[in-house]
């Protein structure tokens, strides 16, 4: 699954990835940050914040769970992505 096909989703908001490593929200917010992927997990960074979240490959379109710097789990999944029963996105 490439992270830079499609539009992918966390903390409720839309987000693209670039190439470049970085990504954008659709939220009409300025948020962007960075990403990267190291010794097999991906870690988003929201650079105005200093907020972190990292996400253990592979990715799952579906859902895959993943926790922030604060303790707080995440969720990343693809925008289209059927949701499985008992799945919550």
């Amino acid at each position: 699954m490439r992270l830079t096909r499609g539009v992918w989703n966390f903390h409720g908001v839309d987000r693209e990835f670039k190439l470049d490593g970085t990504w954008l929200s659709d939220d009409g917010n300025p948020n962007i940050g960075h990403w990267e992927i190291k010794n097999g997990v991906l870690t988003i960074v929201a650079d105005q914040i200093g907020w972190t979240i990292k996400f253990p490959l592979p990715l799952n379109p579906a859902a895959t769970p993943g926790m922030d710097n604060k303790g707080k789990k995440q969720i990343l999944f693809q925008e289209g992505q059927p949701v499985q029963p008992g799945q919550k996105h």
